[in-house]
């Protein structure tokens, strides 16, 4: 069960390690970050990688300098083929047209799908603005910034939890939210000050939320991964898939109206197994029928009659159902 709101942050030191992490998860995760620690140690190999193996890349370098020069990085990342990129919003509003421009001009002239420009607003490890000259208060800076953000022409900003529903209410539906800062129930937040559980994320409005620790840290990342996914669906309204003998019977049920000529189709229950397999539609021998009994016409049926999706039991690769709550 994949949830593409999941962004798994790829916090290792080596290129190695990033591989087999991103092996264990690729099945129920499509987007991966790539931050400082790992570009400094791998460099864009790993981008190179997650591109190969059609999974997407958040690159979060948060590019903070001059125009010219956070304008030209943006180009480079872009023509690597990632999907996300950020910025620091405090660089100001000609840095970020600057790296709107960039992005969009050269993914127009190499004909590839423009990467999300995020604007970062205030990091999640921030609690105390003071201490660098800033006499805002943090959720009034970070709504200032991302719309600034917008009007400067960024796809949406990255921000803690506690910000979503403001910068959701006044940048609108369609500006994308992406937030750090996630915690399980019960974890320690580590060196995030401003956190929130992924379900409370997803609720708040966030497009997708970053986690990191959480998983790269635990004992088995790939059980995490698929908490915050199940919790992330039961968010969204996501019903959990029927149980097999539910559905062998709605199946059976429907077999009984179709008949071809030469007798019944008849469906096995026995066909369903933990791999995906279909159930399949076999025949049966021609009952008899008692002359004087009326006959109905046959209904014609097609490979579209029952379709794999209609009939297929969603089974993970451990045999089991989907994780709900």
């Amino acid at each position: 069960m994949r949830s593409e709101k999941l962004i798994v942050a790829l916090d290792v030191s080596t290129e190695d390690d990033a591989k087999e992490l991103i092996r264990q998860l690729k099945k129920d995760v499509t987007f991966f970050k790539v931050g400082l620690q790992l570009f400094t140690s791998a460099g864009s190999k790993i981008i190179s990688y997650l591109h190969k193996s059609h999974l997407k890349t958040f690159l979060d370098l948060k590019f903070f300098d001059v125009p010219a020069t956070v304008g030209k990085a943006c180009m480079e990342a872009t023509k690597k083929g990632v999907s996300m990129l950020n910025v620091h919003a405090l660089g100001g509003r000609e840095m970020i047209e600057r790296a709107v421009d960039a992005t969009g001009n050269i993914a127009e002239k190499l004909e590839i799908r423009k990467p999300l420009l995020l604007a970062v607003t205030v990091l999640t490890s921030s609690s105390n603005l003071g201490e660098i000259g800033l006499a805002a208060e943090t959720k009034d800076l970070v709504l200032k910034l991302a719309l600034m953000a917008k009007e400067a022409g960024a796809d949406g900003v990255v921000c803690s939890p506690q910000e979503i529903e403001a910068v959701r209410r006044e940048c609108g539906d369609n500006f994308v939210i992406v937030t750090p800062g996630i915690r399980l129930p019960d974890q320690e937040p580590d060196d995030q000050k401003r956190i929130a559980t992924p379900a409370a994320a997803i609720k708040a409005g966030a497009d997708y939320i970053v986690v990191g620790r959480p998983i790269t840290k635990a004992e088995d990342p790939l059980r995490v991964v698929q908490i915050i996914n199940a919790s992330i669906h039961d968010m969204e309204g996501w019903t959990p898939p029927v149980k097999e003998e539910e559905v062998s019977d709605q199946v059976l049920s429907q077999g009984e109206g179709l008949q071809e000529e030469g007798g019944d189709n008849a469906v096995s229950s026995q066909q369903m197994t933990p791999q995906d397999r279909p159930i399949e539609i076999r025949e049966t021998p021609e009952i008899p029928v008692p002359e004087g009994t009326p006959s109905a016409s046959p209904v014609e049926t097609t490979e579209d009659s029952v379709t794999k999706e209609e009939t297929t039991l969603k089974i993970d690769e451990n045999g089991e159902p989907p994780l709900s709550h």
